[in-house]
Order: structure tokens, then sequence, then C-alpha cells
């Protein structure tokens, strides 16, 4: 009779609810168990894992212990660039990332230092800058440009932007006049849903 479909009815729906239910928290536990948080800290000692295309215009200053870009007296036209690459990081199923780091900058134009001294990530790196896609990160502070007081900018990355193989690039812009940028503690961190 009806009463007896109504009810047989209402059992079929809570057994759909409870499998969804189960799905959804499976699902979950999928990510959760996928993601492994990060916590990485580059430039304290020497470029360790970092790279550069460009060894004349970024190195390890061993007196300031920072990375030190200039394209000072290396014969590079105005508007060359040179990047500094992080190691590749696996941020898969990360609910949060972000970047920080210490810098400093002199004897550039002063007006120019979000255009000379910028940051970049992709999360597709093929072996290049010019292989890769990018993203810019804004930069929130910079220095007064006329000493070398570090200041130190944090950045929530957006998730979009990065994935299993995401890498930062710090780009040194070769500006008119020349001028130079010091890097240190690049500290880069991500936390998973849960975590």
């Amino acid at each position: 009779d009806s009463e007896k479909i109504y009810q047989e009815a209402c059992i079929v729906m809570k057994h759909i609810k409870l499998i969804i239910a189960a799905l959804g928290c499976m699902v979950a536990s999928l990510a959760y168990a996928t993601c492994t948080p990060v916590n990485e800290t580059y430039l304290t000692t020497g470029f360790g894992d970092c790279t550069t295309d460009d060894s004349q215009c970024w190195s390890w200053h061993s007196t300031y212990s920072c990375g030190y870009g200039t394209a000072y007296n290396k014969g590079k036209d105005t508007g060359y660039k040179a990047h500094l690459f992080t190691p590749a990081l696996d941020f898969t199923g990360a609910e949060s990332v972000t970047i920080s780091f210490q810098h400093s900058h002199k004897f550039g134009d002063g007006e120019n230092v979000q255009t000379d001294y910028t940051l970049w990530v992709t999360k597709d790196y093929k072996g290049s800058y010019a292989a890769s896609t990018w993203q810019q990160l804004d930069i929130p502070t910079y220095g007064t440009n006329s000493n070398w007081t570090y200041v130190v900018p944090s950045i929530n990355v957006p998730l979009d932007y990065v994935g299993s193989n995401t890498v930062f690039a710090f780009t040194y812009n070769n500006g008119s006049p020349t001028g130079t940028w010091q890097l240190k503690n690049v500290n880069i961190v991500s936390t998973c849903a849960g975590g």
C-alpha cells in the first residue's frame, strides 16, 4: 500500500544521505592525506638549493650573508633581468601558502623599486623562466633605498597560483641608475585542511 511504499522510500533516502556523507568524508580525508605542510627557509648561509639564470648578477655575498643582485659593472643593458629561483615545492591540497623574506636595496632609482625588484610564482616550472608561466606577487613593503636596513614583507599566495611543481622567482631588473638588491631568510609556509 502507499504507506509501506512511503516508509521504504524514507529508508532508501536515509541510506542515500549516509552514503553521500561517507563519500564527502572520504574525499576530505583523501585531500588531507595528499597534502604535506611546507615550512622551508632559504638564503640563510648560502644559496643552498636556490638557483639563478645569471651568476654574474645574482651571487651569495658572504660578508653580508645575503643573496646579492646587481648589474653594476656587469656590462648589462638597462632593462636586463636576472632571476633567483627557489627549489620546486609541492602545495597539492594546501589550504594556505605564505612567503616572507628580508630584503633591502640601494643605489637604483627609488621611484622604480616596484619594477626593479619583483617576485613571481609559477605552478608549472619547466626548467627556465622563459618556458614557464608566471604570476606576479605584489611585494607590500620596500626599504628607503638610501640604506641597507632590511624590511620583512609577508605575502599570502593565491591558491590558484600554486600546485605540485611551484617555484618562486625573485627578479632583478637593471634600472637606470643600476641598483642593488639584497635578500635573505626566505621563508615559505603552507598549511593543510585540518592541520
